[in-house]
């Protein structure tokens, strides 16, 4: 059984691997590790956000128009807030493609090939973009739909998928034999 550290260093060992597989345990560790991250951060934001005001007294001050008016005084009267944004901001890069990685090879684990699993994790991600900008409600149901098709994948037993139809890679997956003890040549 994978440890929620293993798990995490994990993540980052398979920071470009979309081949392997990872176990139910390595992916939701990994997403334990994400909520607490973002969890930390949100705090760490408003306790920035409190200090960056009581040290400016920013009562009348905040900016009334205009995205660089915002700018000029995020980085010039909220210097603590900027930080902690430009932190979260770099994380958040920072997991992009092994959080793509974790995700392809949590559903290659379920025993599903390698372009249905591309094909679930792109029409939920890229659907999800392009229909929140183009406000079209049927692209945004069709990716929440691929979204839960995703999470229910994930949450399948390894090699669960392996004979399904066209998703499954009808691989005859052989099973570890070490804990077999051989008696042929076993004497009374």
């Amino acid at each position: 059984m994978i440890t929620m550290w293993q798990a995490f260093l994990n993540f980052w060992r398979g920071y470009f691997n979309f081949t392997n597989q990872a176990t139910r345990a390595e992916y939701w560790w990994m997403e334990l590790w994400r909520i607490i991250l973002t969890i930390s951060w949100l705090i760490l934001l408003i306790i920035s956000f409190v200090v960056d005001a009581w040290l400016t007294h920013v009562g009348t001050s905040l900016p009334t128009h205009g995205i660089g008016n915002i700018f000029h005084q995020l980085f010039t009267h909220f210097i603590i807030t900027a930080i902690v944004i430009i932190i979260g901001l770099v994380l958040l890069l920072a997991m992009i493609i092994p959080s793509i990685s974790l995700r392809i090879r949590r559903y290659r684990d379920t025993g599903m090939t390698s372009w249905a699993a591309w094909l679930i994790w792109a029409i939920a991600v890229l659907g999800g973009i392009l229909g929140s900008v183009m406000h079209n409600d049927t692209i945004m149901f069709i990716a929440g739909l691929f979204s839960l098709i995703g999470f229910i994948v994930s949450l399948l037993a390894t090699n669960a998928m392996d004979r399904w139809a066209i998703l499954g890679r009808h691989e005859v997956v052989k099973q570890p034999t070490d804990h077999i003890i051989d008696t042929k040549n076993d004497e009374l």
